[in-house]
Order: structure tokens, then C-alpha cells, then sequence
């Protein structure tokens, strides 16, 4: 069933300072901590949100080419998706300086704004979102919220991640003083101090490449959430109060 885009975003580095170390002679984790930013673009997956499209490139969803010509040394060539949210996602390389940023391969988004991409990150974590005022149970409906993972934010900036809830397992969790909620485009950045906690702490899984851990449910909402509530919410999701229970205290101590 494959790592889940947690524990394959920390594979795939384990991956990537071997190569850096074999094939040109650099520590990777040592260019982060002296302010170099790394893209980690992730590819796998069948392609259903897109289907039938990827079809036409032997389900190989991010070669699926966009109806644009980009231009190339002054010639018109076809751009896919995956070349498409790399030059997107360029504008951020500065804000990621000293960091991983993580994006998905078939991501191209429309942001309403550019402001504040300039700006540091101000958490060894962070998640990209589209955030707003928090919505009536309606316009929870309307906009389909349940399906994606939700972030809320309060007045100190700090978050708190939920993963697909509805809007009565959101208010039931979430604070009063919330300042905005949204959902979560899944794409992520962490510094190279909690990148390094994190390969260190699951060394035992990328030693044995077993395990599965999506960043969402198994990274940020048990280091945001209180246990009871995390428990509650995976309990949704068919993970035991056991193992629930256990996650947490490991990503909490």
C-alpha cells in the first residue's frame, strides 16, 4: 500500500542525502541547516481526481500535458503538470530557505493572493492552505470540507489540523478563538532542525521500509491536538484507541 506521503517524504530523503553524498560529494542535511531550501515533488498515486486524463500517458499522472505552450529557448513546447507546479511552486524557494518543502505532482493551483510569500516562516512547520472566515454548516456543505483535511488558525498564528471531519466533529474540536479555517492543500515545509527529529525518530521504519503514514493524521494533527480529541477523530477512521493513544504520546514526547 505504499509509506503514505509522510513516511515517504522522509524515505525519500534518507534517498536523496545518500545520492547527494555518493554522487556529488555533499551532506544534505548540512546544505539545509546552512540555509539551502530542497523540493520534494510527490508522484505517485493512480490519478482518480483526474481521471480520465492520465489514461492517455499510461496512468502516469503527472506527464498529463496541460492545453498551454510554454516557451523553451525561444521554441513553444508542451508543459505537463509536474513541470507545471515546479515552476509554480518556484516563487516559494526563498521562503523555504533552511527548509524541506514537500508539494504533490499534480497540484496546480490559482492562489487569489502572493502576499506574504516573502515573508519567514515563523514555525518549524508549515502547511499550505486556503484559509478563510469558518463557515456555517452549509457552506461546510456546499464546499465539501469533509473531504479535505481542514487547518484552523488563532490568534497567536499557531494551527491545528484536522484530517476530513464534518462540521459538527470540527466544532466540537476546535478552539473558540479561531481566527480562520480552511483546507489544507497537503503541501508542507519543515526545517531542517524538525527534519532531522523526524528521520532520527522514525529511523526504525525507514530502516526496515515498513509502515505506512500519511503527514497529516499521523504528523501534525497528533502534535496539535490533545490526545482525547485525536483519538476521538482517528477513532473515525478505524484506527484503535490503542494504537491511537500510542501515536500521540510518541509524537508528543
Amino acid at each position: 500500500g505504499g509509506a503514505g506521503n509522510g513516511l515517504g517524504t522522509l524515505y525519500a530523503m534518507v534517498k536523496a542525502v545518500a545520492l547527494g553524498r555518493a554522487k556529488l560529494g555533499i551532506e544534505l542535511l548540512d546544505e539545509l541547516s546552512a540555509g539551502k531550501s530542497v523540493a520534494l515533488y510527490h508522484t505517485a498515486g493512480k490519478g482518480t481526481r483526474m481521471a480520465p486524463l492520465p489514461g492517455a500517458e499510461n496512468n502516469n499522472k503527472p506527464a498529463v500535458k496541460l492545453p498551454e505552450l510554454a516557451s523553451v529557448n525561444g521554441k513553444p513546447v508542451t508543459l505537463t503538470v509536474l513541470e507545471a507546479v515546479i515552476r509554480q511552486t518556484s516563487i516559494l524557494a526563498p521562503r523555504s530557505a533552511g527548509r524541506l518543502a514537500t508539494f504533490w505532482g499534480d497540484q496546480v493551483f490559482v492562489p487569489s493572493t502572493v502576499s506574504g510569500i516573502d515573508t519567514k516562516p515563523t514555525h518549524h512547520a508549515d502547511i499550505l492552505a486556503a484559509l478563510g472566515p469558518m463557515p456555517t454548516e452549509q457552506q461546510w456543505k456546499e464546499r465539501a470540507l469533509h473531504q479535505y483535511g481542514l487547518i484552523a488558525v488563532d490568534p497567536r498564528g499557531d494551527a491545528m489540523q484536522l484530517e476530513k471531519v464534518t462540521y459538527s466533529e470540527a466544532v466540537g474540536v476546535l478552539p473558540k478563538d479561531v481566527t480562520s479555517v480552511g483546507a489544507s492543500l497537503g503541501s508542507f515545509s519543515v526545517s531542517s532542525s524538525l527534519l532531522r527529529m523526524m528521520l532520527q525518530e522514525f529511523k526504525p521504519e525507514l530502516d526496515r521500509r515498513s509502515g505506512q503514514m500519511d503527514a497529516d493524521p499521523h504528523f501534525w494533527m497528533p502534535v496539535t491536538l490533545n490526545q482525547a480529541d485525536y483519538v476521538r477523530v482517528m477513532g473515525g477512521k478505524g484506527t484503535s484507541s490503542a494504537d491511537a493513544t500510542a501515536h500521540h504520546e510518541r509524537m508528543q514526547a
